[in-house]
């Protein structure tokens, strides 16, 4: 008796958990995005034909930038203003939290620097924000660099791509 109780509890609440993933709206950043060099300020090290990936799973947004059919970088972000460890050091240690606005992913990474002298700690704020109509998205970076990515298709993707991207 007890154990059909708790197998229809746990039912319930994996059918609840698929319901309410479901339920959660895809980011307008989410799809694919072709770098363009001649607007950017920075990203010297990216090849031309790099594509950013950009998939979201619940509350984290993942950030996979392709070239030649291979990920070069990768970056991830819990979106709901949970800081996390990013790194640490014997100097510094660095967290980071990031908060999901309507078209625009805020990132703040706050360091701690600790030193004979005394400790100090400073923050930085980035952002990653898609124009009105969808069309392009903008990593402005708290040094002054900006990065320039155009949604590849005409419409804002309604979901992530899972495959690599093609030539």
């Amino acid at each position: 008796m007890r154990w059909t109780v708790r197998l229809r509890f746990l039912v319930l609440f994996v059918l609840m958990a698929v319901i309410v993933q479901a339920a959660t709206t895809a980011s307008p950043l989410a799809g694919r995005w072709h770098f363009v060099p001649e607007k950017s300020k920075g990203g010297q090290h990216f090849p031309p034909d790099t594509t950013l990936v950009v998939k979201q799973a619940g509350s984290r947004m993942y950030f996979e930038y392709w070239a030649n059919n291979r990920i070069f970088q990768k970056d991830e972000y819990r979106t709901d203003g949970t800081s996390e460890k990013l790194y640490s050091n014997a100097n510094e240690t660095a967290t980071v939290d990031a908060r999901l606005l309507k078209n625009q992913l805020q990132i703040t990474t706050h360091h701690l620097m600790e030193s004979e002298i005394g400790s100090k700690s400073y923050n930085d704020t980035d952002s990653w924000v898609v124009s009105k109509d969808g069309s392009t998205l903008t990593f402005r970076s708290s040094d002054g660099n900006n990065l320039f990515f155009e949604r590849e298709g005409a419409k804002p993707a309604a979901a992530a791509p899972t495959a690599a991207p093609k030539k």
